[in-house]
């Protein structure tokens, strides 16, 4: 994947969590008296948001500010959600790569001060199963074709999370509403599947981001030279 449809994706991963955590929002059954007179002393103030293209772009910068948001808090939220998932999935597989890590750092005491330090993450943090993972981030940042292969499972596994959120509130909506009507029973349908399937995917996806990450950085360090032994 290229830089440029790589920020596409990466900005799209803000935008798209904003936008639906917005439309959350707007779908709460908040009575309408309560709104009016905040959109009208809102529009006698600025009186420019009058212009849908201004309207418009608030939207959307206030959906990128949410996104970003979003992408801060999710991702450790769901690490906490779902740690006893993927740390079973760390703990077997990445034994394989701390040996060969060992043999292809050949520094006794970088690998000991890097063991000795993920000892002191939280267990919901993956440097805690993955001693070598901070490192190997580190390392393909050298490489501009294999840290974009990073950044572009970064980007999958924080737009992934980064929909929990808003797909609660969709569910909230429609519990709020009583349930009395179809389009509520459709936000709750919504919001709920949409929440599951965030938590039953974001556990493989994080674990395959950090394994490939590590793969990735023996890459570089076993075959500086050779593209060839380079993952497609």
């Amino acid at each position: 994947m290229n830089r440029l449809a790589l920020t596409v994706v990466d900005v799209l991963g803000l935008l798209i969590p904003g936008i639906v955590l917005l439309f959350g929002f707007c779908l709460a059954p908040v009575p309408l008296e309560w709104l009016q007179p905040l959109n009208a002393a809102l529009l006698e103030r600025l009186p420019i948001l009058s212009n849908e293209w201004v309207a418009g772009g608030c939207f959307l910068g206030s959906a990128y500010t949410l996104g970003f948001l979003l992408r801060v808090t999710s991702l450790g939220a769901l690490n906490h959600l779902t740690w006893r998932r993927w740390s079973v999935v760390f703990v077997h597989q990445t034994k394989a790569f701390n040996g060969v890590f060992e043999v292809a750092l050949a520094n006794a005491q970088l690998t000991q001060a890097l063991n000795e330090f993920s000892s002191h993450y939280e267990k919901h943090h993956p440097g805690k199963y993955a001693p070598y993972f901070p490192l190997a981030k580190r390392l393909i940042r050298r490489n501009s074709e294999l840290w974009a292969e990073a950044e572009r499972l970064e980007a999958e596994v924080r737009f992934t999370a980064g929909l929990f959120f808003p797909f609660i509130v969709l569910s909230l909506d429609g519990i709020a509403r009583g349930l009395s009507t179809p389009g509520a029973w459709v936000l709750l349908a919504l919001g709920a599947s949409g929440a599951v399937i965030v938590l039953r995917t974001f556990p493989p996806r994080r674990s395959s981001e950090v394994l490939y990450v590590q793969l990735l950085a023996l890459t570089l360090l076993l075959y500086p030279d050779s593209k060839e032994h380079r993952p497609a």
